[in-house]
């Protein structure tokens, strides 16, 4: 299973993707599932305009129903008018949202790390991982998601590059490094603009557990997917099968509860009296 937990969509302009380019590209990349969000509910601020952040979270929730791959993350902006923790909470407890999403960008003061930490006490409530995009020069940084991450220790938190550079790279490697070394935190990274030398890396110096496959594939043309395509084929020669497997999709299913992870499946599949006695 190959799993991509990092895209946007977008459903009425801005700079990000229509759900079925989005399909597309996971179709040609061989993906089985991809994590979006929707761009729109951005401000104008960042590049998009700006919408009622339910509105715009129904709007990818449907995107998602009428493409398989897809697979829809709420987009939270904590702080705002439109975000509530209490909204957040209906919604991934009455529709198939695999999660939350927070723009570090967006998370510019006081009030709105406050009201983040709701949203991470909410998530933490029930079971569903958060994921942040992040970015240089922005009050969020790794090191900060790492501090916040540790309130919660069994709440998977998820690091997502929006942006390539090799200080964003190292600053989040840290993150996972002294997470992983305190064991405080349930910190993930993806490894979006990564090359294969540098997940291999990753891998050596923690494990592959904490690893997720992201390619922020839908920020860059279309001719990115065959990039994405030779970069999963260059991740396969450099790590071991199973390492290969846990990257590109395991990891991220297991997360998720995806497939042969999914409850109903790991009950069905869980030993019980009568079949230890056959």
């Amino acid at each position: 299973m190959f799993v991509d937990v990092h895209a946007h969509i977008a459903m009425s302009g801005g700079r990000a993707s229509p759900p079925p380019r989005v399909a597309r590209y996971a179709a040609l990349a061989g993906i089985d599932h991809v994590l979006v969000s929707n761009r729109d509910a951005a401000p104008k601020s960042a590049g998009g305009p700006d919408r009622d952040e339910v509105e715009a979270n129904g709007d990818c929730l449907a995107a998602c129903a009428a493409h398989p791959r897809l697979l829809p993350l709420y987009r939270v902006r904590p702080g705002r008018l439109d975000s509530s923790f209490y909204t957040l909470a209906g919604a991934l407890t009455q529709a198939p949202f695999a999660g939350a999403v927070v723009s570090c960008a967006e998370v510019a003061g006081e009030p709105a790390e406050a009201a983040l930490l709701r949203c991470l006490s909410t998530l933490d409530r029930l079971g569903k991982p958060l994921f942040f995009h992040v970015r240089r020069g922005v009050r969020l940084t790794p090191a900060r998601i790492f501090e916040l991450a540790q309130r919660y220790p069994r709440l998977p938190v998820v690091i997502c590059h929006a942006e390539p550079g090799d200080e964003l790279r190292y600053q989040a490697r840290e993150a996972l490094r002294s997470a992983l070394g305190r064991q405080s935190a349930l910190l993930y990274l993806d490894t979006a603009y990564f090359s294969a030398a540098d997940v291999a890396a990753a891998v050596r110096d923690f494990g592959v557990g904490r690893l997720l496959f992201g390619s922020d594939a839908l920020a860059l043309e279309d001719a990115h997917t065959a990039k994405v395509v030779s970069l999963i084929d260059e991740v396969r020669r450099a790590v071991a099968p199973g390492d290969f497997r846990a990257w590109a999709g395991e990891n991220a299913a297991r997360l998720l509860g995806l497939g042969r992870f999914a409850p109903a499946a790991a009950a069905a599949s869980s030993p019980t009296v009568e079949s230890a006695k056959r």
